[in-house]
């Protein structure tokens, strides 16, 4: 496994060289990611980013996309596991619109882009998971301008409050 896994670590670093070495990137001209962050350039040294530091952040990009991605779909799943009712309403709107497997419908059709809109109820569900458990951050910070009550909580001004998005 572990073998298997520097394996995949050695093609993606071998591909986002081949990126890296682009013409428009190495010449800083083009619009793509890498020419626009070839741009940047170190305040303490005046110089743009080394190859292997333009890498080391398309592998940050890579892997953060990866990862909220992959939260997102880990607690959509586990909230529809936890409402089966809101399976089954989502399962009738697939089947409604022709795009879910079952003994009815053997050989669903193929889901397409325009689908997407068209699917409220799942949209809805995915949202409201999402709002649940958002993969940015699971609090917002604000500081308070002046004192004030929350409850029967005295906050003092200049205080930093963190609000958990869990409890709205």
């Amino acid at each position: 496994m572990v073998r298997h896994c520097k394996q995949i670590i050695g093609e993606v670093t071998a591909r986002l060289y081949d990126y890296v070495n682009q013409q428009d990137i190495l010449q800083m001209n083009g619009e793509s990611l890498g020419a626009l962050l070839m741009r940047v350039k170190d305040p303490l040294t005046g110089k743009p980013m080394s190859k292997e530091r333009l890498v080391g952040e398309f592998a940050k990009l890579f892997l953060a996309s990866f990862e909220t991605t992959a939260h997102s779909l880990g607690w959509i799943f586990m909230e529809l596991a936890c409402h089966p009712e809101i399976q089954l309403k989502i399962q009738a709107e697939l089947a409604d619109k022709g795009l879910l497997c079952n003994e009815a419908n053997p050989n669903p059709r193929e889901i397409e882009w325009s689908d997407l809109g068209n699917l409220s109820y799942m949209n809805m569900a995915i949202k409201e998971a999402m709002r649940m458990h958002p993969s940015a951050s699971a609090t917002t910070v604000r500081i308070t301008e002046t004192a004030t009550k929350v409850g029967p909580y005295a906050i003092p001004s200049n205080t930093m409050i963190r609000i958990y998005s869990y409890s709205v």
